[in-house]
């Protein structure tokens, strides 16, 4: 069983979608100037069921030949906040996985040394009782360091999957060790 790909497929599908607002909604706090409930209502599920013709035949004067300012920078401004908003979402995402990856290895390795501590994740003992029997603890600090590297990275601005990658290599080249 290999326990750390298996957390990694995991933590690679938690991410989810908050949910959407109609459309029709949505165009009516773009009409009212409601920027900060039409931000609200967005997602990307949302933005992949609608496309910018709707918003500006919804919006712009029909006799007009092009959009008026003010509504070509509201729908400038909202599609740079929700790539914003998506990017952050789903770094937050990844990290929060990453953090119960980690206690799931302090788990194991509070298991593999016998200390008398208490778990943390005491939902999931026999998760952390298998990954606790195939490696060391050397390897589970290891694995640790190589998560918290992993979420430094990500708050720099590197590439979740990138770092994600580079993670399981080097938690996997541990596992590989014996």
């Amino acid at each position: 069983m290999r326990l750390p790909s298996v957390l990694l497929l995991v933590l690679a599908a938690c991410a989810t979608a908050p949910p959407s607002a109609s459309p029709e909604a949505y165009l009516a706090a773009l009409e009212r100037n409601d920027l900060d409930a039409a931000w609200s209502m967005t997602s990307s599920r949302f933005r992949q069921g609608t496309d910018r013709a709707a918003y500006e035949a919804r919006l712009a004067d029909p006799a007009a030949r092009t959009q008026p300012p003010h509504i070509r920078a509201q729908l400038s401004a909202l599609e740079k906040e929700q790539k914003t908003r998506a990017t952050r979402f789903a770094r937050d995402t990844v990290d929060r996985a990453l953090v119960d990856l980690l206690s799931i290895h302090r788990d194991a390795l509070v298991l593999r040394i016998g200390a008398n501590v208490d778990l943390v994740n005491e939902d999931s003992v026999d998760v952390v009782r298998a990954l606790a029997a195939m490696r060391t603890p050397e390897q589970l600090l290891q694995s640790m360091e190589a998560v918290g590297e992993a979420r430094d990275r990500i708050n720099l601005n590197v590439a979740p999957l990138l770092a994600l990658e580079a993670m399981t290599i080097t938690v996997m080249s541990g596992n590989a060790a014996n």
